[in-house]
């Protein structure tokens, strides 16, 4: 009998020792996936980031608002900022979308700059067949513009606290 109770013993403290380690290992490989994540996502966004500055998008949009708003302007089939835009801007973003919320902190500033990114591609796109379609006036185009300009200040102010909140995450995580 004492032998039956020391096999079961045995056998139950394996059982334990090995969930453990399938925990730990679980946990393990969760936090340097998240890691990683997180690491792909700081690149991405400042990536978007970096563009908006180099390219002066919010210039742009400076410089066609006061285009637009000379007094004898006739608005023209092109008065619109036209940028090439990707079909999916934040393909990181996209990927990842089911794991974002293990970022902590990260998670509401990543969200909202990417969505803001997207949101600015689909009026970029839009803008340009809505104008064809049926032309827009001066105040709808100057209107159109400064909400463009607000959006890209928007993304690089959302941007920056997204990047410095990954890493935090990121420092955290490897301590």
């Amino acid at each position: 009998m004492n032998e039956i109770v020391s096999h079961l013993i045995t056998l139950l403290a394996g059982a334990v020792g090995g969930g453990l380690a399938k925990f730990f290992q679980d946990v393990y490989t969760r936090a340097k996936e998240t890691r990683a994540i997180a690491a792909a996502l700081e690149a991405e966004i400042s990536v978007h980031l970096d563009e908006i500055r180099v390219c002066d998008y919010i210039g742009m949009c400076s410089q066609v608002i006061a285009y637009l708003s000379a007094p004898d302007h006739i608005v023209t089939a092109d008065d619109f900022i036209d940028l090439a835009v990707p079909e999916t801007p934040c393909p990181v973003f996209t990927a990842y979308l089911p794991k974002v919320g293990l970022l902590g902190k990260a998670t509401g500033p990543v969200v909202k700059t990417c969505q803001l990114l997207e949101g600015v591609c689909l009026d970029l796109r839009f803008i340009r067949e809505r104008h064809q379609r049926l032309p827009l006036n001066v105040k709808q185009l100057i209107d159109f513009h400064e909400a463009m300009k607000a959006r890209f200040e928007e993304i690089l102010k959302t941007g920056e606290l997204a990047i410095g909140e990954l890493q935090r995450y990121y420092r955290r995580s490897n301590d």
